[in-house]
């Protein structure tokens, strides 16, 4: 057999690389591997003739001061294609990508009860602005703590852990509760006080309050005893 050699137009090449390469649609999300971490930018090989660009607006919210804070080479992410066939080449967000599979997750949480973490972002009129896998939740001031805080500056820019108990899909509207997981949690330190106190036991506990009637003791964890 003779195997002849054809030289191929450019047109035939162009169509040799594209066979293999799966087609990058816009709106979609995708996986794709970091290939290279620049301060304001993530170069992503999402397995097309082109690496995908992720500038750092679209890398994370809130916004970090560099990239390599958010990932690292070698890293496997979820990426939304904002622009797939413009001049700028191919363009993705990680926020965008991050945020539609958040709400399926939050939907999740909304229904089977399940804790998240978030981050508190701004203290606001009534409650918290929280972000929680990059979408904006509201904290009410009423579900921060067990007991009301006037004043919830403390809260500021820390990681707290919350439960969703209203959830909009159609308005992207969250608001999620710190005090119903409080209040779970005291219930079982509660239960499990109460199985180990006898009558006629002898415990220590600190005097909280002292009224006409007699005196408040916490015995445990905040669980007080006449």
């Amino acid at each position: 057999n003779v195997v002849r050699m054809i030289n191929p137009s450019s047109k035939d090449i162009e169509e040799l690389m594209s066979k293999g390469l799966k087609k990058i649609e816009r709106a979609t999300i995708i996986k794709g591997t970091v290939v290279s971490v620049r301060k304001d930018e993530v170069f992503v090989d999402i397995g097309y003739k082109g690496e995908g660009v992720i500038s750092l607006g679209e890398l994370a919210y809130p916004v970090p001061e560099s990239a390599d804070e958010v990932v690292s080479v070698g890293d496997i992410i979820d990426v939304y294609v904002t622009e797939a066939d413009g001049t700028s080449g191919i363009l993705l967000s990680k926020v965008r990508a991050d945020r539609e599979l958040a709400w399926d997750k939050l939907q999740e949480a909304h229904m089977r009860k399940i804790p998240i973490e978030g981050k508190v972002l701004q203290v606001v009129k009534g409650g918290l602005k929280v972000s929680v896998m990059g979408i904006e939740a509201f904290l009410p001031a009423s579900h921060a703590d067990l007991k009301f805080v006037e004043d919830l500056s403390s809260f500021q820019d820390k990681n707290i852990t919350a439960i969703p108990i209203e959830l909009d899909l159609d308005k992207k509207r969250v608001i999620i509760s710190r005090k119903v997981l409080l209040q779970e949690k005291r219930r079982k330190e509660e239960a499990e006080v109460f199985a180990s106190l006898k009558v006629g036991q002898t415990v220590q506990g600190i005097v909280t309050r002292i009224v006409d009637f007699g005196a408040f003791v916490d015995i445990k964890n905040g669980i007080e005893g006449l």
